[in-house]
C-alpha cells in the first residue's frame, strides 16, 4: 500500500469528526487525531479478523490450519491431514464431493488411491464365472489360472499385467473376495531414446540396462486427466514375453512401450519379435534374421553381421522411488545453485549441427570448458547416450564450479570405455584457497572415479549411478563383488564429497584430509550374492579404515571400516560396522549389528541410540529384502514380511534405508482405511501389488 493510501486509511475515524473538532484539534497540536489512528489500527485488526474468518469458510482461501476442520466436516477423516500424493491435502479435501459423488465404484475407488496415496490402481469386479469356481473350491494350483483368465476376459481386456509372477511370492494367492484390486506401487520411469549398453557388439547383443545388467520392461503408462480418463486406463505391469508371441500391436512403436532405433532410424515392427533371451540366440534359429526382444530381461539381439553405430530405445522401467539417474521429472541441479556461472554448454548427439553453445558430445564440451580458462560453468546434457570419458581429466581450479548434469528427461552415460580395458574418470585439484567444486547430476558413471591431487575440493553426486558394468557376458554371476567406484589416493588434501540420492559402489577412501557424507542412497559392493568385502574403507580390502563419515536414510549392502561415523541415522547397515574412533558420533534409529568379535570380522560401532537390534534377545530382528538382484525394480526393499520394528523403525515411524520416503509401509497402512470408507458394505477385496 503506497504511503498516500496508508494515510487516507489511518484517517478513516478522524474524518468522520465534525470539521469544528477537527480545526480545535488542528490548534491543539493533533492530539486527538494521533489517539483515533491507534484505536483505527485496531479496528483494521478486527476487520483483517472478520475477512480472514470469511475466506476460511472455503477450502480455497482458507489457512492451512483449518483445511483438517473441513475434511472432517465433509466425512473426510484422515485426508485433510495427511497424503501421500504429489496433491497437497487442500487440493484432496477440495475434491471429497467429487469421490463422495464415485463412492462404491471402482472409479471412485481407484480416484482417491491415486489421489491419496498416489498409486495406480485398477479395480476389477469378478464375474459369475469366478464366483463360481471360489465357490466350488477349486486347488489353488489346479484353477489359478482359469480364474486369473477369467477376471481379464470379462468385458474388454483393460488391464496388462504379469498377475502369476507378483513380487511378492511365486503365485498369485487364491482369490478370496468378491473384487481384485490391482496396484502400481513403484514409479515408472520413461526414456526416450536412451542408448542400449554393447555387452557383446560383434555378437549383437545388447542390454537396454546401461551397464549390461538385467531388468524387466513394463507397459508404457497413460496419464489420467479425470475419473472418466482413469476408467479407460491400465496399470502399468511388466512386458511378458509369451504374451506377445502371436503380435505386439500397440506395445512396439513410437506410440507403444518399446521402440528401437538405428542410429536415427526408426526399425519397423516387421523386424522385431519378442522371445526368451535367456541363453541369448540359442536354440532361436526358428526367428531368422529378426531382432529379438526379451522383455523380461531387457535384453535385445541383432542378427549376426548386423551393423550398428547406436542401438536406441523408448522403453518404460520400474523402481521403487526416485533415485539413481532415471528419465523422470526433477530440479536440474544448477537450477538450485547461485547463478554464478560464466560457461554453459549443451551436449546433444542427436542436435543437426555445432553452434556457440551445443556440442555433440562430452569430451567436446570439456574442451570448451579448458579453452574458457576453466571458469564455473554448467555443462548440461541433453540425450540419453554414451559420453567416452576414458581419457578426460577434470582439473579444478580454486574457487570454480564445475555442474556436469543430465536434462529433465534425459539419463546420459558416463562411458570409461570397454570392460575390458576400461579406464576411470580423473578429477583434480590443486586449489589451495577456496575449494573447487564438481557436481555431477541426474547421470550414470560407467566405472570408477579416481580423485588425485593434493588441493582442496568439493565432490557431489546427486541422482547419479556409479557402478561398474556387469562383468561376463551377461550371464548371472553370483557372488561377484564390485570394484571401487570411487577412489580417492593418499595425498594430504581437504575432500568433501556429499552422495545424495545415487546408487554407488564401493568407496575406498584414506582417513586423513577426506569428510563423506551419504544421504537417501544406496551403497552396495556386490550386485548379488556374498557381501563380504568392504563398501567403505581406506582399501580395497578394507583392513584400513577409511573416511570420516555421515550416513542418513541409506542403505549400505557391505562392510563399513572407518575412522570415525559423525552421525548414522535412519539407516540400514546390513553388514558389520567398524569404527576406529567410537567416542565421536552416534548412530540413532538404525539397523546395525551390535559389537561382535565373532560376526564376520569385528563389528565396532560407535554408540547406538534406539537402533535395532537393541539387545541379543533382539537378534532374531533381521531385515527381509524383497530382491538383492540389482536391476530388479524391488532391489533391497523391504518386504511386508519384515518386522514392523525395521519397517517403520525410523525416527519418524517410517522406513528404515534409502526407501524412507516412499512411504511404503504406512501407505499400505492406510490403503486399509481408504477401503473400510469406500468400499460397499458387505463385500471384500483382494489386493495384489503388480511390481
Amino acid at each position: 500500500m503506497a504511503m498516500t493510501d496508508l494515510a487516507n486509511v489511518k484517517q478513516r475515524l478522524y474524518s468522520l469528526l465534525p470539521a469544528h473538532y477537527r480545526k480545535r484539534d488542528a490548534d491543539s497540536g493533533q492530539l486527538l487525531r494521533r489517539v483515533l489512528e491507534v484505536i483505527d489500527d485496531e479496528m483494521r485488526l478486527i476487520e483483517d479478523d472478520i475477512a480472514t474468518l470469511y475466506d476460511n469458510w472455503f477450502i480455497e482461501t482458507c489457512e492451512p490450519w483449518v483445511v483438517p476442520y473441513l475434511g472432517d466436516l465433509l466425512g473426510a477423516g484422515e485426508l485433510g491431514h495427511l497424503t501421500f500424493s504429489d496433491l497437497r491435502p487442500r487440493s484432496v479435501v477440495a475434491r471429497v464431493l467429487e469421490y463422495r459423488s464415485q463412492r462404491g465404484t471402482a472409479a471412485g475407488l481407484e480416484a482417491v488411491i491415486r489421489d491419496v496415496l498416489g498409486w495406480t490402481a485398477r479395480v476389477v469386479e469378478y464375474d459369475d464365472e469366478i464366483l463360481r469356481r471360489r465357490r466350488i473350491g477349486h486347488g489353488p494350483q489346479q484353477s489359478q489360472k482359469q480364474r486369473l483368465s477369467g477376471v481379464l476376459s470379462s468385458g474388454d481386456r483393460v488391464i496388462d499385467i504379469d498377475v502369476e509372477r507378483p513380487y511378492h511370492g511365486p503365485g498369485i494367492a487364491p482369490l478370496r473376495g468378491d473384487l481384485g484390486l490391482f496396484i502400481q506401487r513403484y514409479p515408472r520411469h520413461t526414456l526416450r531414446r536412451a542408448e542400449a549398453y554393447p555387452v557383446d557388439k560383434a555378437s549383437g547383443r545388447y542390454t537396454i540396462h546401461p551397464l549390461g545388467y538385467d531388468t524387466p520392461l513394463f507397459y508404457r503408462p497413460e496419464s489420467h486427466r479425470d475419473l472418466q480418463d482413469l476408467a479407460r486406463s491400465r496399470v502399468s505391469g511388466r512386458l511378458i514375453a509369451a504374451d506377445l508371441v502371436d503380435g505386439a500391436e500397440g506395445v512396439y512403436g513410437p506410440a507403444g512401450s518399446v521402440h528401437l532405433y538405428r542410429d536415427s532410424e526408426a526399425i519397423s515392427p516387421d523386424e522385431v519379435v519378442f522371445a526368451d533371451l535367456s541363453k541369448w540366440r540359442q536354440g532361436s534359429d526358428a526367428f531368422g534374421d529378426k531382432i529379438i526382444i526379451d522383455p523380461e530381461r531387457g535384453r535385445i539381439s541383432l542378427t549376426p553381421g548386423d551393423r550398428v553405430g547406436r542401438l536406441v530405445v523408448d522403453h518404460t522401467v520400474a523402481f521403487g522411488r526416485r533415485m539413481a539417474a532415471g528419465g523422470y521429472p526433477r530440479t536440474p541441479r544448477s537450477e538450485t545453485l547461485d547463478s554464478d556461472a560464466a560457461f554453459h554448454c549443451i551436449v546433444d548427439w542427436s542436435a543437426p549441427d555445432i553452434t556457440d553453445d551445443k556440442v555433440l558430445s562430452l569430451g567436446a564440451a570439456l574442451d570448451r570448458w579448458r579453452d574458457a580458462g576453466r571458469p564455473s560453468g554448467v555443462i548440461r546434457i541433453a540425450d540419453s547416450g554414451r559420453h567416452s570419458v576414458r581419457d578426460e581429466r577434470i582439473r579444478l581450479p580454486s574457487g570454480r564450479r564445475l555442474v556436469i548434469e543430465a536434462a529433465d528427461g534425459a539419463r546420459p552415460v558416463l562411458s570409461t570405455g570397454d570392460r575390458s580395458d576400461a579406464g576411470p574418470l580423473r578429477v583434480k585439484s590443486d586449489a589451495t584457497g577456496e575449494p573447487g567444486q564438481l557436481i555431477v547430476d541426474g547421470v550414470v558413471i560407467e566405472g570408477p572415479i579416481e580423485i588425485s591431487g593434493s588441493g582442496h575440493l568439493g565432490l557431489e553426486l546427486h541422482h547419479c549411478t556409479a557402478l561398474a558394468p556387469r562383468p561376463g557376458d551377461g550371464e548371472p554371476s553370483a557372488g561377484a563383488t564390485l570394484g571401487p567406484s570411487l577412489r580417492v589416493d593418499d595425498e594430504p588434501r581437504d575432500l568433501a564429497i556429499v552422495i545424495s540420492s545415487s546408487l554407488i559402489g564401493p568407496i575406498v577412501a584414506p582417513a586423513e584430509g577426506v569428510r563423506v557424507r551419504i544421504a537417501d542412497s544406496i551403497l552396495i559392493n556386490a550386485t548379488s550374492g556374498s557381501r563380504s568385502t568392504a563398501v567403505i574403507a581406506g582399501d580395497v580390502d578394507g583392513t584400513r579404515p577409511g573416511p570420516h563419515t555421515t550416513i542418513e536414510q541409506s542403505t549400505v549392502l557391505g562392510r563399513v571400516h572407518v575412522r570415525a561415523i559423525a552421525r548414522a541415522s535412519d539407516s540400514l547397515m546390513l553388514d558389520p560396522v567398524r569404527v576406529e574412533q567410537r567416542q565421536i558420533g552416534v548412530m540413532r534409529h538404525c539397523y546395525v549389528a551390535l559389537p561382535s568379535p565373532e560376526r564376520d570380522g569385528l563389528s565396532r560401532p560407535p554408540a547406538r541410540e534406539y537402533c535395532i537390534p537393541a539387545s541379543a534377545d533382539d537378534s532374531e530382528l533381521v531385515p527381509v529384502l524383497l530382491s538383492t538382484e540389482y536391476g530388479d525394480p524391488a532391489f533391497v526393499q523391504l518386504a511386508q514380511a519384515c518386522d514392523r520394528h525395521i519397517r517403520m523403525g525410523a525416527e519418524d515411524a517410517g522406513e528404515m534405508g534409502a526407501f524412507h520416503d516412499a512411504r511404503l509401509a504406512r501407505r499400505e497402512a492406510f490403503l486399509q482405511t481408504l477401503l473400510a470408507d469406500y468400499v460397499p458394505l458387505g463385500l471384500t477385496v483382494d489386493v495384489f501389488y503388480i511390481d
